[in-house]
Parts: C-alpha cells; sequence; structure tokens
C-alpha cells in the first residue's frame, strides 16, 4: 500500500560529538490519510516554507528547555522539512525548506554517544501498524548518579521535559495549510495502512536506551597483550 498522497517529514538535526551527527525526524499529514488531501503541491510546499523557521524555534525550545535531558556532547543546529509523495519520494524538483543557526549544546552531562531517551508518539490505533512512532533523542545526566540502583533514571524533571515535548507537537500542530484548507497533524505516517495518524499521546520512560548504528559508526582503537605461552616449572 502506498503512503498518503501528500504528507511532510520535518528533520531536526545537528553535530553529535566530533565526527557525528544526530537527526530526528517528525511526520506530518492530513487526519484520515490518503482520503483528505486538500491542496495541491504548490500549498503543501508553501507549508514547509512559512512554518520552517516556526518550526526550527519550536524545536530549540524543546531542547533547551531547563530540564532537558539532551546531552552537552551534542549540538542543534539545523531544521528541515519536505512535502513527500505516495512512493516517500520528494514532490517535484525542488530543496526541501531549510533553516539553520549556531550550535546550541544540549544541557545534560555528557554520556557515551549512543545513549538515548526514546520519546514515544502515540495515536489511537489500539495496536499494529500505525500505532505509534518514535524519536531518539541523543542524552545526557542531568544528577549524579545517572541511574539507580535498579537502572532506572533518577532525574525528576524528566516529566516536565516530557511536556515541552508535548508543547512542541501542539506547537506543530497550529500550522495551517493555505489558508482555510484543514490543517495537517503531527502524526505516524505508514506505508502499510497508507494513512498518517494523528499523534494522540506522547511517552517517555525512565530507562535510557542506546542506539545500535552509533556505536557501530565510532573507529575503535583496540589495545593488545601477549599471554606468554611458556609452561610453569
Amino acid at each position: 500500500m502506498p503512503y498518503p498522497a501528500h504528507w511532510t517529514r520535518w528533520s531536526f538535526g545537528g553535530t553529535l560529538f566530533t565526527d557525528e551527527t544526530w537527526t530526528v525526524n517528525l511526520t506530518m499529514g492530513t487526519p484520515g490519510g490518503a482520503g483528505v488531501v486538500p491542496g495541491g503541491d504548490d500549498q503543501w510546499w508553501q507549508f514547509c516554507d512559512q512554518n520552517i523557521v516556526k518550526a526550527y524555534n519550536a524545536f530549540k525550545t524543546f531542547w533547551l528547555f531547563p530540564q532537558s535531558m539532551a546531552t552537552a556532547g551534542a549540538s542543534f543546529i539545523w531544521t528541515k522539512a519536505a512535502v513527500l509523495d505516495s512512493d516517500g519520494r520528494y514532490v517535484g524538483n525542488r530543496a526541501p525548506a531549510y533553516t539553520d543557526g549556531s550550535p546550541f549544546p544540549g544541557l545534560g552531562v555528557e554520556m557515551p554517544p549512543q545513549v538515548a531517551l526514546c520519546l514515544t508518539n502515540l495515536t489511537d490505533i489500539a495496536r499494529g501498524p500505525g500505532h505509534n512512532g518514535r524519536i531518539y533523542i541523543p542524552a545526557g545526566s542531568r544528577n549524579s548518579p545517572a541511574i539507580n540502583a535498579t537502572g532506572h533514571i533518577t532525574y525528576g524533571g524528566i516529566t516536565e521535559w516530557l511536556t515541552s515535548y508535548q508543547t512542541l507537537v501542539q506547537t506543530m500542530n497550529a500550522f495551517t495549510l493555505g489558508g482555510s484548507l484543514a490543517s495537517p497533524r503531527v502524526s505516524v505516517t505508514s506505508r502499510v495502512t497508507g494513512m498518517s495518524t494523528p499523534v494522540t499521546k506522547v511517552r517517555i520512560g525512565d530507562v535510557y536506551d542506546t542506539q545500535r548504528r552509533r556505536r557501530e559508526s565510532i573507529d575503535e582503537h583496540y589495545y593488545v597483550k601477549d599471554i606468554a605461552q611458556t609452561r610453569g616449572v
């Protein structure tokens, strides 16, 4: 099954330590998926162009929220938005909407680069394809120790940071598409269902996650010691 006829991908990213980059994506589509697609290609691109700076500022507010757990080893720099079609490809021949600014390091104490926190976008679909989506934020620690004896995060401000993420999603939901046309919503966009299903709840857990691809992308230096093969007397 194809994606909806029009939907947008909003990407936020920057640098991670010295040699890596990080990116998270949020998708926006018309509630109801392929069956409700107001506007033509130009209006959808205008939707990106007119709101790219608003999206950048909204994510920066989330990134730098006083209780943010984004790691100081990562910096937020840029935002990009593009209109995609039913094949998941850019609509037309133009470049995505884009804006950037000075690097903004996170507020959390640095942890290994593969450490992340998972923010889950939930829909009203109970289970299966299109039920939820996830973004992984490069994570740091905001108190010491970072975790307790059971492996759980001890930082009480994590719920306040989730509230900031809720505000980010609601801010983007206020973006309008061409005058009186229906407003897109931050959604879980699925090729399996062919729909963009609006996010109705956001969730965070109190256990750190890891992204294996970050672990594999770091050049590892190995240290080797020989074991003597002589026999004892």
